[in-house]
């Protein structure tokens, strides 16, 4: 009897719905949030087709029964915007139907959102594969996915037999259901028309939504024709800067060529009296470059005042932080002090040292050093103090560097904002000081046992050879006199009892009693006069021999400019000056390319003292024939590339991506540093859709595996 009534009872039991399962009909959803190190930065929420709030959380697991292909989206944020996954910790999130795992991710940056359990159609997640024929859509808002065989001119037709019309809307990622009638996202639309034509790439994977503007086939079927049209024609030659990385018949009289002026990939041009000097942005999104140097390594060598080292491929901008003590310096960057000048030892090839001057905080007062750094092919390394505990405060800190050729170390050091120091022997302050590489005193110098070089220099941020062994110097003045200089040993340059030339009563006295060095120009109001080059090279044949001087545009601004200094033959005065560059804000630094003689240009912001996101320029004459061809711009050849054509462009474009970047993901952001784009690279060939950005300057910026590439891109409207 017992027996009996145990299996009855068994039966019973086994006739309820277990503790959590869900009816028929449903299913059971289950969210696993693991978090990062910071968990209190994280939430999420499923909302239905209606935008009602199905389920939220913040990490753990949550579970949920919904209705069976029923379209819902997930969505998880990150207060601080870093995902969840890769910065801070390893974190994830899982999303399971009955079970089965069905997405997961963490790799994001403020948001992410995922579509899923939608019936076959019903959602961007869950399309249906088509081919080009003929098809009839079940309803309004209809998915269709497809993958074109080779690249090609396809086209959608729907203009027969539809009494409600239709639109068509093409994607080439699903980003949930959050889609309008608008053509936001989209990299083709049809708007009111019926039909629609298209550049598709061969392996691409594209979205294809039917349906209809205010919903006028809402609850009607829409008959639809996918059609091959024929092969693209454009330019194939990736050399070209009108090169279509989708066209398979090349139309050679469509390939244009630096420097023909249809080369607007490459943006603005100057022109000289017979030499074109054609712009191409190397690398955008730095943070206050500093210092820029062109290496025997052929690389760009750039500090940032916050405290990083960049080394960064001219060609590709392929860029790789190889230092970062911004959390030792603990400046932050924000102000005048942090890493400053940056010098490569004479014979890298054989003595890989690099010379850096950066501010640090010693409790709470601001200090300043010079190290050497070894760099081992990946990263600068083992740092020896050369000078320490030097005095740094919030303005007038310096510092360039220069390594004459008997191998001593000049340095600029500015007055730390306390004037009298500039004039006292027994104070670094002020001075451009000179030692052995090491950091030792030279026993030539002219003050015996002293590092000083030269006195009365209130802030130099300039220095450079010039001809003969001659060393130019540009230097801060207060209100007025902003200075160009040749510095020589041991003499006065005035500071603060004389400003520019010995023109007043009170200076006439002093520069006749300490044999005072009058500067070869001044500049009244102040500019804010910064780096000086030699440029030395026949490519820009119009400025062969004179000095190239970054200005950064004063404390006002409007100022700014590269100065182009025409010097006497005696390299006394300055006989001449041009200004160029007048719009690209203040400029701190300008390098020579020694190979194909172009100049590179670091911008700093609109204002002082300064801010980013900041560009590394290029100008280059490609008139200019060298004896090896330089490294071609994309696809020829190099290993990691981004590169968007055209540019500037207009509604839409291409980006041609290395392989090695699939799998990466690509941001566009604005230059108040905002997120607009935030994708996974799919392909070797994606569209770049920008119909709902305004007319403007962007930058595209991809994290590689040899390095960071970021490119300016110009939406022209």
């Amino acid at each position: 009897m017992k027996n009996i009534l145990l299996l009855l009872v068994l039966a019973f039991l086994a006739s309820m719905p277990a503790m959590g399962q869900c009816a028929g009909g449903e299913v059971e959803v289950s969210i696993e949030v693991i978090p990062d190190d910071y968990p209190n930065e994280t939430s999420w929420n499923i909302l239905d087709l209606d935008g009602n709030t199905v389920l939220e959380g913040d990490t753990g697991i949550e579970t949920v029964c919904i209705e069976a292909e029923q379209c819902h989206l997930f969505t998880i944020n990150d207060s601080y915007g870093d995902g969840i996954c890769c910065s801070f910790g390893e974190g994830s999130y899982t999303i399971s139907i009955d079970g089965i795992e069905v997405a997961s991710g963490g790799d994001f940056q403020s948001n992410e959102s995922v579509e899923f359990n939608c019936a076959a159609g019903e959602g961007c997640a869950s399309p249906i594969s088509i081919e080009p024929g003929d098809y009839t859509s079940s309803y309004d808002d209809s998915w269709y996915s497809f993958v074109p065989a080779d690249n090609g001119n396809y086209a959608i037709d729907l203009c027969d037999g539809n009494a409600c019309g239709g639109s068509i809307w093409v994607y080439d990622y699903c980003a949930g259901l959050d889609w309008d009638d608008t053509n936001a996202e989209t990299i083709y639309s049809s708007g009111d028309d019926c039909s629609l034509e298209m550049e598709l790439a061969g392996g691409g994977s594209y979205l294809i939504r039917i349906g209809s503007i205010d919903g006028a086939c809402d609850g009607q079927s829409i008959d639809f024709r996918l059609i091959y049209q024929g092969e693209i024609s454009g330019c194939t030659d990736p050399a070209a800067c009108s090169y279509n990385p989708l066209a398979t018949v090349n139309v050679q009289e469509e390939c244009f060529y630096l420097p023909d002026p249809e080369c607007l990939t490459f943006g603005n041009q100057l022109q000289l009296e017979e030499t074109t000097l054609i712009e191409r942005d190397v690398a955008t999104g730095l943070d206050i470059p500093w210092e820029v140097v062109y290496g025997p390594d052929d690389h760009l060598w750039v500090t940032e005042r916050k405290g990083r080292v960049l080394r960064i491929e001219p060609v590709t901008g392929s860029m790789t932080t190889i230092l970062d003590i911004e959390d030792e310096m603990g400046i932050g960057g924000g102000g005048e002090p942090g890493m400053l000048g940056l010098a490569l030892h004479p014979n890298f090839d054989s003595e890989p040292l690099v010379y850096i001057v950066y501010c640090y905080l010693d409790g709470p007062f601001t200090k300043e050093r010079l190290s050497s750094f070894e760099w081992d092919g990946s990263e600068l390394t083992n740092e020896s103090y050369i000078l320490d505990d030097l005095d740094g405060a919030n303005i007038h800190n310096g510092s360039r560097l220069l390594i004459t050729d008997d191998m001593k170390i000049l340095m600029t050091r500015g007055d730390v904002a306390n004037a009298n120091d500039a004039q006292d022997l027994d104070n670094l302050n002020g001075k451009i000081l000179r030692m052995n590489m090491d950091g030792s005193v030279p026993d030539d110098n002219p003050f015996p046992g002293s590092l000083v070089y030269t006195l009365g220099n209130r802030n130099a941020q300039g220095l450079t050879f010039g001809p003969d062994g001659i060393i130019f110097s540009s230097e801060h003045g207060a209100q007025s006199s902003d200075e160009f200089n040749v510095i020589e040993a041991g003499r006065n340059y005035g500071w603060p009892n004389v400003q520019g030339a010995c023109d007043a009563t009170a200076e006439q006295a002093f520069c006749d009693q300490f044999d005072v060095k009058e500067p070869l120009a001044e500049w009244s109001p102040c500019p804010a006069v910064n780096d000086v080059v030699y440029y030395d090279h026949p490519a820009i044949p119009e400025w062969n021999g004179k000095v190239l001087m970054a200005v950064l545009g004063g404390l006002s601004g409007g100022l700014q400019r590269i100065s182009v200094l025409e010097l006497s033959e005696d390299f006394d005065t300055v006989v001449n000056e041009e200004q160029y560059f007048t719009d690209f804000g203040r400029l701190r630094d300008v390098c020579i390319n020694p190979n194909t003689g172009a100049i590179y240009i670091a911008t700093n912001g609109p204002g002082y003292p300064g801010s980013g996101p900041n560009r590394i320029i290029e100008y280059r004459n490609y008139d200019y024939e060298i004896d090896e061809p330089p490294l071609s711009i994309g696809p020829g050849g190099n290993q990691q590339f981004a590169e968007v054509y055209p540019n500037p462009l207009g509604d839409r474009g291409y980006i041609v991506f290395s392989e090695n970047l699939i799998g990466k993901r690509m941001e566009l952001i604005n230059f108040n540093g905002q997120v607009l784009m935030d994708r996974e690279i799919t392909s070797t060939q994606m569209h770049l859709h920008v119909t709902a950005l305004p007319g403007g300057s962007y930058f595209l910026r991809v994290d590689g595996d040899e390095g960071l590439i970021s490119k300016t891109i110009i939406v022209g409207k």
